[in-house]
Formats: structure tokens, C-alpha cells, sequence
């Protein structure tokens, strides 16, 4: 087998590896906010669910909505986290 072989693979893609450190950490804050996204869309799913099994019995719906509720707060504050990283990420780049 040639030795040269995967030596062009990728030429001319112009894809580039150097990024700042604060396009880093910003990407690293968006990536785990987006985690949160994610486990947010769990908690509705899991509280949709013990809400229309409950069938009717007032402690189960209590907790239900209880979940709800808090994942829907925890979305407000994940949203406002990913803005506010957004505009400081921005503006620490466009200063350097």
C-alpha cells in the first residue's frame, strides 16, 4: 500500500483549527447550555407523562405540574444564560 496515500485527503477545504479562547470558552458554555436544552426536553416529556397518567388522583397531578413548571423556569433561565454568553462572547471577539 502507498505511504501518500491519506496525504491530500482534506486539501483545500480550508478548514481551520486556530480559534481564540474566547470563541473557545463561548463554544464550550453553548455546547453545555445546549446540554441543558436537552435534559430540559426530558423533564417536559417526563412530567407530560406522570401528568396524563395520573388519572386523576391529585397528588400525582400536583407533582406533575410541579415538574412541569420547574422545567419551564429552567428554560427561561437557560435562555437568558445562552443570551448573555452570546453578547459578552461577541463583544470580548469583536474587541480583540
Amino acid at each position: 500500500m502507498d505511504n501518500g496515500f491519506l496525504q491530500n485527503v482534506g486539501v483545500g477545504a480550508n478548514v481551520t483549527t486556530t480559534r481564540t479562547l474566547p470563541e473557545t470558552v463561548g463554544g464550550l458554555i453553548n455546547g453545555f447550555l445546549g446540554l441543558l436544552g436537552i435534559i430540559f426536553i426530558v423533564l417536559l416529556i417526563y412530567g407530560g407523562f406522570k401528568y396524563m397518567t395520573a388519572q386523576g388522583e391529585s397528588d400525582n397531578i400536583k407533582t406533575a405540574t410541579g415538574i412541569i413548571r420547574d422545567a419551564l423556569i429552567g428554560l427561561v433561565i437557560i435562555l437568558l444564560a445562552w443570551s448573555i454568553t452570546l453578547f459578552v462572547t461577541s463583544k470580548i471577539v469583536g474587541a480583540t
